[in-house]
């Protein structure tokens, strides 16, 4: 089958939705249309080969970003030939020109959610999103073959918001399986560069700097210990919490044991990972 992806931004620093078309494309070969915003993936290289590539417009206004048609041709041609098509997120341009295109063609497609109609995510700048769902994301849900969540307790959350619509369908994301020697010839040396100790317990945080993700709660219960030896290793970029505001948390509290490295990617991250003795989720 020929099976095409349309998702937004498909560059790493983007973070996990970006793991997940490499996944779908390595998984079933999926061919990818990207969509991509202005001034954004500077410098970065797709994650996977682009079939097409759409150059978005806007964002100024609830970060929306669109294309006009005269950027689409190339596109749409790609995903009229399509025997399915998975719509990667919501809330911009992408799923909702991909979806008429699929609708005009009668190509099935699938919506994957990548946690966009989590109860909490839909907390956050709620009256634009509802807004975006009346006028185009609930015509999106309804004509879909498919609603695609990642875990059972991502499609027990959005159950309640989903009645009605498309049936949802859990397809767990692929576990990657590193090298353990690599990483294990690296830890030790890897510890040092980052100023840590052989007798010093690190944990590590690894992810996007969001509120969700409680990265300032978890520099406080560690602070709160009062153990020497217990280092906090925060990897990844920041979301609407930023690398300073931990460490302002840290220093007010009187706390040495925080290390910031910011984002890490690719292969790389496991050398990070693997230079911890317990990771915090």
């Amino acid at each position: 089958m020929n099976f095409v992806q349309v998702c937004h931004q498909p560059f790493p620093s983007i973070g996990g939705p970006a793991k997940t078309y490499q996944q779908f494309h390595e998984a079933v070969g999926a061919r990818t249309v990207g969509f991509v915003a202005p001034a954004f993936g500077d410098g970065e290289q797709p994650v996977v080969p682009l079939a097409a590539v759409v150059r978005a417009c806007g964002g100024s206004i609830a970060r929306y970003h669109y294309a006009p048609a005269s950027r689409l041709q190339e596109a749409e041609q790609v995903v009229r030939n399509a025997d399915f098509v998975l719509l990667h997120g919501l809330y911009t341009h992408a799923p909702v020109w991909a979806a008429r295109v699929c609708r005009k063609y009668q190509v099935p497609y699938a919506v994957v959610l990548h946690g966009y109609l989590d109860p909490w995510a839909l907390n956050q700048s709620r009256f634009v999103k509802q807004l975006w769902l009346r006028l185009q994301g609930n015509e999106l849900l309804q004509h879909a073959h498919t609603i695609v969540c990642a875990t059972q307790r991502e499609a027990d959350k959005v159950a309640p918001y989903l009645r009605g619509f498309a049936p949802t369908r859990v397809i767990s994301w692929a576990c990657e399986i590193p090298d353990h020697a690599k990483i294990n010839g690296r830890r030790e040396a890897l510890r040092r560069e980052l100023g840590f100790h052989d007798s010093d317990r690190v944990a590590v945080f690894f992810g996007r700097l969001h509120s969700m993700k409680r990265p300032l709660e978890t520099v406080r219960l560690l602070a709160a210990l009062h153990a020497q030896n217990l280092k906090l290793l925060v990897i990844g970029p920041d979301g609407d919490v930023s690398r300073g505001q931990l460490e302002a948390e840290a220093r007010q509290l009187g706390w040495a044991g925080l290390k910031v490295v910011g984002p890490v990617f690719g292969e790389e991250k496991y050398d990070y990972l693997g230079a911890a003795d317990a990771y915090l989720s």
